[in-house]
């Protein structure tokens, strides 16, 4: 499926397997209710929890780049991540966030914040940057 991302050809995936949907969620931007309805056919997704709305405003980066990450065509926050996730329903068991800037966000801080908007139902982790994440048994 297509993404709002400013990119050429800017896609997502949902890969289908018998033991249960898996989707890649990066480089989104906004959503619509085509993503929430891909996002809730799956038991794990790998989501954008690309940075903290305060962390990226308060940055070092230059304000044109601050509007472009934070635009409909830039990336997901961890405060839009979370309200996709619990936009989702009971289908979703296993969210790992993903895509995390190096500069606005922090493994703690994206947990912390994704996870306010969830019941708890959702097993929550975060993708390591420069190595594979754990496995997930469906």
């Amino acid at each position: 499926f297509k993404t709002s991302h400013d990119c050429v050809e800017s896609v997502g995936y949902v890969v289908k397997t018998d033991k249960g949907n898996i989707g890649v969620f990066t480089d989104l931007g906004v959503y619509d209710d085509n993503i929430v309805s891909a996002i809730s056919g799956c038991k794990l997704v790998f989501i954008e929890a690309n940075h903290d709305e305060e962390m990226l405003w308060n940055g070092r980066y230059p304000y044109p780049l601050k509007q472009r990450i934070a635009g409909n065509r830039g990336h997901l926050s961890n405060e839009q991540c979370g309200k996709l996730l619990a936009e989702c329903g009971d289908g979703v068991k296993f969210a790992v966030l993903s895509h995390l800037s190096k500069e606005n966000n922090t493994p703690e801080k994206a947990l912390s914040d994704v996870s306010k908007y969830l019941s708890g139902n959702i097993i929550l982790s975060v993708a390591p940057r420069r190595e594979p994440s754990d496995f997930i048994i469906l």
